[in-house]
């Protein structure tokens, strides 16, 4: 009895020892099926990812080829003014320094008043550098503007100087480069004639200067004359020199008379000073803009006709 129970124990121990070796078996490989496919799913993932962090790269790389577009050669552009006014339809051009012109500083106009001066002083004033020219037009005030009436004339100061201060002609306004106007009215009937007065006067202060003989049809200038305001009445009555005395004036003819006498008068005083240049232009011939160009240099495009008083106004000066 013994024995026997005692052996059936141990095979009862023996059952339940291989019982918990084979459950422990079975919980083993359970586990490693399980890390195998933890590990399996877990590289899935990491393929998964890879490849799509590929993907995304490559696709990346794609839109970037497409947005690389080839920068086009840089052009130069050429723009045209606009014809808004006469000034900007003129071809462009460097201005010049009054050193730049072919001919010496100072020019003085030397022909009478209505034949161009303003014509002349715009064709100065289009193609020279005015930061560093200084041109004048009736007026000579260095202090003053020199586009109103308001400002004491060219003619008068040269009058003063000469009659009544005893001084050089220039004196007080010599740094002009330009003297487009010289000539002016005085007081409620007076006309300066400076250019015909004073010419050794002018001649000792700027000795080499360059003058201009502006000239046009004479009776074309009387005409003119006649039309602007008073001024033919202020040479009938003026009294100022021998050869133009009070009254002469009234008929067209002595008019004529002064205006060749007065050109001619110009031309004899450069023939025995010939340091002067002297540039003779008809404003109202079709080549006067080629004339200046080849005596100055500036482009004949800036010779344009100026203070025309076809219609019977006046004006006296360039504004």
């Amino acid at each position: 009895m013994t024995a026997i129970k005692k052996s059936s124990i141990r095979n009862g121990s023996f059952q339940k020892r291989s019982n918990v070796k084979c459950w422990g078996s079975l919980g083993s490989l359970l586990v490693g099926l399980i890390a195998f496919f933890l590990s399996s799913s877990l590289r899935g993932v990491l393929r998964l990812r890879l490849w799509s962090s590929l993907a995304v790269v490559a696709s990346s790389t794609d839109e970037m080829a497409q947005l690389v577009v080839p920068t086009p050669p840089k052009t130069t552009r050429t723009t045209t003014p606009k014809d808004s006014n006469e000034e900007s339809s003129r071809p462009q051009q460097l201005s010049l320094g009054p050193s730049e012109l072919k001919l010496p500083t100072p020019i003085i106009v030397m022909g009478l008043l209505k034949c161009g001066t303003t014509s002349i002083y715009a064709y100065f004033k289009c193609g020279l550098d005015l930061e560093v020219s200084r041109l004048s037009h009736y007026a000579c005030d260095p202090q003053s503007d020199l586009s109103t009436m308001e400002d004491i004339s060219c003619g008068e100061q040269m009058r003063r100087n000469v009659e009544e201060h005893h001084k050089p002609i220039f004196d007080g306004f010599d740094q002009f480069h330009l003297y487009s106007q010289i000539d002016a009215q005085e007081g409620p009937t007076g006309v300066i004639i400076p250019q015909h007065r004073f010419l050794q006067e002018i001649h000792d202060h700027f000795p080499n200067a360059t003058w201009i003989l502006n000239q046009r049809d004479p009776q074309a200038w009387v005409s003119s004359m006649t039309r602007w305001s008073d001024v033919r009445q202020r040479f009938t009555d003026h009294h100022s020199w021998p050869d133009f005395p009070r009254g002469v004036g009234a008929q067209d003819e002595e008019m004529v008379d002064f205006y060749n006498l007065q050109a001619q008068k110009v031309r004899d005083f450069v023939k025995d000073h010939p340091s002067h240049a002297l540039v003779e232009v008809k404003i109202d011939k079709p080549d006067a803009g080629q004339m200046m160009e080849d005596a100055f240099g500036i482009s004949k495009t800036c010779w344009g006709k100026k203070n025309d008083n076809d219609d019977g106004k006046s004006n006296w000066s360039d504004k």
